[in-house]
C-alpha cells in the first residue's frame, strides 16, 4: 500500500499551493479560498501559500520551500495547476512529505508523487476527505470524483461523479480564505487588487458540430469527440437559471470585499457578455469604484451580445472599466481556425477587432488588452498559415491585442480531440525537443503534453524567434517576418545543393 512514512507523527495540517508565471494572472484561486474557509469552520489547520514567480523564478522558489518547511510539516498538499514535476517534488520535500492531492487536472496526475486526485473540483468532497483523512480512513471511504491509487499505484477511479457546479460549489456560505494566505513574490496588498468572480467553468460551443474532416479516421474517447474548439478540454457550459447567476455574483461579491478594495475583477464565465449588465448592477449596489471589470468571450458574442455591453458600459459610467481579455482570436488563417474548429473564419476576425475598434471609439470606459487569445504555433503549423498571420497582424495594428505572440504555442491537454489527431500523425513527443517549446511552464498553465512540429520551415521559425536570436528589431510583427523569411532561404538554398 502507498504509505506516507510520516504520516503518524504529523499533525492534519493542509497546505493549498498557488503558483503564477504570469501577473495580473487570469487563473482564478476562488476555489481554494472557500475550500480553505470550509476546513478552517470545521477545526482543520489549513491554510494557503502562494507563489508569483513572474519576476523572480528561483527567488520565488525559494522562499516557498522555506516557508513550507517552517510551517510543516503537513499532512496533506492540494494544487491544481502545476507544470513541473521537479517543483512538484521538491514541494513535497519541503512540506514534510505529505500525501499530495491534485484538484481537476489529468497530466500532472502522471507523476507518481499525485497520491490523490478530485475531479471535477468539489468543496464536499475535499471537506470529507480531509475529514476521513484525520480519522485514518481515507483509503477506504467513497466519495464522488476521488480518484486514488491502489496498492500497485494504478488509479482507481470512484463509483460517481458528480458535474462541476458553480452555483453549487459557491452556494451559501461564501467565504474566502484569502487571511489564510502566505504571499511569496508579491505583498498581499499588491496581490489583492486582483480579485476573481466564478460564474461558470464550461463552455457554450462545446457542442459545435465540426465539419472539417480534420479528424477522419480518429477514435475520440470524449462525450463531445470532435465538437467544439478541438484544442480544449474543457466541458459543457453549465445549466444556470438567472436567479442562480444573480445569487451567484451577489455572494461572491460580498465575500470579497470583506478583504478590502480591489482594482481588477477577473471574471471566469465564457459566456458573460449575455448578462455583463447585471453583474455590472450588482457592482453599483454595492457603490464599488475604479474597478476594471474583465471579462471574455467568443468573437462572436461581441456583436451576439452588443446590446449588453453597451447597457454594462452606461450603467457604470466613469465608476469603473470593463476590458475584454482571451477574447477567442485565436488565428487568422482559414486552415488553423478549421483544424481548431472555432466556427469563424480569418475575415471575421478582423471584422470584430474593428467592432470593438468602434465601440471603444464611442464608450471611453471600454479597454482594449494585450491578452487576448491567440495561437500562432501547433503541430500543424505550416510556412502559409504563418505568413498569412503576418500579413493580417500588421493590417490591424495586432500588437495592441497580443503582447509577445511569436512565443505563443497550443497546449495539448488530455482529452482534448488534438491530441488524438497528433497521436495518429506521429506528433506527440516523450519530451519537447527544445526548452522553449515548454509553453505550460513559461505561462502557468498545467502541465501539457509535448509535440513536434510536422513542417520543419515551421520549427524553423519558431526556433528563430524563441532561441535569442538576434532579428534586428523588437517589433513583433516585424520580428516574425524576418524569421519566415530566413526559414524560406534556408530552404531554398537546401534545395539548390
Amino acid at each position: 500500500m502507498r504509505t506516507n512514512p510520516t504520516a503518524g507523527a504529523v499533525r492534519c495540517a493542509v497546505a493549498f499551493l498557488e503558483f503564477y508565471r504570469q501577473w495580473p494572472g487570469y487563473f482564478c484561486d476562488s476555489f481554494q479560498a472557500v475550500q480553505v474557509a470550509d476546513l478552517r469552520r470545521a477545526g482543520v489547520d489549513a491554510r494557503i501559500f502562494k507563489a508569483y514567480m513572474h519576476a523572480d523564478l528561483e527567488g520565488v522558489v525559494r522562499q516557498l520551500l522555506q516557508s513550507l518547511e517552517a510551517e510543516g510539516p503537513f499532512r496533506l498538499l492540494v494544487t491544481d495547476r502545476i507544470w513541473s514535476r521537479k517543483l512538484l517534488a521538491a514541494v513535497k520535500r519541503a512540506a514534510g512529505d505529505p500525501e499530495i492531492l491534485i484538484n481537476q487536472w489529468e497530466e500532472p496526475a502522471r507523476w507518481p508523487e499525485v497520491d490523490y486526485r478530485i475531479s471535477p473540483m468539489s468543496r464536499s468532497t475535499m471537506l470529507a476527505f480531509v475529514d476521513a483523512l484525520q480519522t485514518g480512513e481515507e483509503r477506504e471511504v467513497d466519495l464522488p470524483n476521488l480518484y486514488r491509487r491502489d496498492d500497485s499505484g494504478v488509479w482507481v477511479a470512484p463509483r460517481r461523479t458528480e458535474a462541476l457546479a458553480v452555483a453549487r460549489e459557491f452556494g451559501a456560505p461564501v467565504e474566502m480564505a484569502y487571511d489564510q494566505a502566505t504571499y511569496h513574490g508579491l505583498s498581499y496588498e499588491e496581490a489583492s487588487t486582483t480579485r476573481y468572480l466564478v460564474l461558470n467553468m464550461g463552455c457554450p460551443y462545446r457542442g459545435a458540430e465540426n465539419t472539417s474532416g480534420f479528424f477522419e479516421g480518429v477514435s475520440l474517447t470524449t462525450d463531445w469527440g470532435d465538437k467544439g474548439c478541438t484544442f480544449c478540454n474543457v466541458g459543457p457550459y453549465e445549466a444556470q437559471t438567472n436567479q442562480d447567476r444573480r445569487g451567484s455574483m451577489a455572494r461572491q461579491l460580498d465575500a470579497i470585499v470583506t478583504h478590502g478594495p480591489f482594482e481588477k475583477l477577473v471574471v471566469q464565465d465564457e459566456y458573460i457578455f449575455r448578462d455583463l449588465d447585471v453583474l455590472v448592477e450588482e457592482i453599483c449596489a454595492r457603490d464599488l469604484t475604479g474597478v476594471d471589470l474583465m471579462v471574455r468571450a467568443r468573437v462572436d458574442y461581441i456583436e451576439r451580445c452588443e446590446p449588453q455591453l453597451i447597457r454594462a458600459l452606461e450603467l457604470l459610467g466613469d465608476r469603473g472599466t470593463i476590458t475584454p481579455y482571451l477574447i477567442g482570436f485565436e488565428n487568422f488563417s482559414d486552415a488553423e481556425l478549421a483544424r481548431y474548429n472555432k466556427g469563424q473564419t480569418g475575415a471575421e476576425v478582423e471584422r470584430a477587432i474593428a467592432h470593438l475598434d468602434a465601440l471603444g471609439e464611442q464608450h471611453r470606459n471600454l479597454r482594449l488588452s494585450q491578452s487576448q487569445g491567440f495561437i500562432l504555433f501547433g503541430p500543424w503549423t505550416t510556412l502559409e498559415d504563418l505568413e498569412i498571420n503576418a500579413t493580417a497582424m500588421r493590417r490591424v495594428g495586432f500588437e495592441r491585442l497580443r503582447g509577445r505572440f511569436t512565443s505563443s504555442k497550443i497546449r495539448l491537454n488530455p482529452d482534448a480531440a488534438l491530441v488524438r489527431r497528433a497521436h495518429a500523425d506521429g506528433l506527440v513527443t516523450v519530451a519537447f525537443g527544445r526548452d522553449d517549446e515548454a509553453n505550460a511552464a513559461a505561462t502557468g498553465y498545467q502541465a501539457e503534453i509535448p509535440y513536434r512540429f510536422q513542417d520543419s520551415g515551421t520549427a524553423r521559425v519558431w526556433e528563430i524567434l524563441n532561441s535569442g536570436s538576434d532579428l534586428g528589431t523588437s517589433d513583433e510583427v516585424e520580428r516574425l517576418e524576418r524569421a519566415i523569411a530566413q526559414a524560406r532561404h534556408e530552404q531554398q538554398a537546401r534545395g539548390s545543393e
